[in-house]
């Protein structure tokens, strides 16, 4: 697996539930590559973050869905 594809498996989890493949496929990825490894833990810490601002704050930030659609039409088509 490539890092790209990791970093997109990484992302997408947090979005939709990872096949058994993919989290089999991710786990093997992360346990030999300690770059996808950091960029995981550094977007657990961004996330932790973000659920640290309040919340009416948050709601400005927030993606509408027609955006989450389109990031997930996006990472669906780096999958095929």
């Amino acid at each position: 697996m490539s890092c790209n594809k990791a970093t997109l498996l990484i992302e997408k989890s947090k979005i939709v539930s990872l096949s058994f493949k993919e989290i089999f496929s991710l786990k093997m990825h992360l346990a030999m590559c300690s770059a996808c490894s950091n960029y995981n833990k550094l977007s657990r810490q961004l996330d932790e973050l973000f659920e640290k601002i309040g919340e009416e704050e948050m709601k400005s930030m927030q993606l509408s869905e027609a955006k989450k659609n389109e990031i997930l039409s996006v990472i669906q088509s780096f999958e095929s």
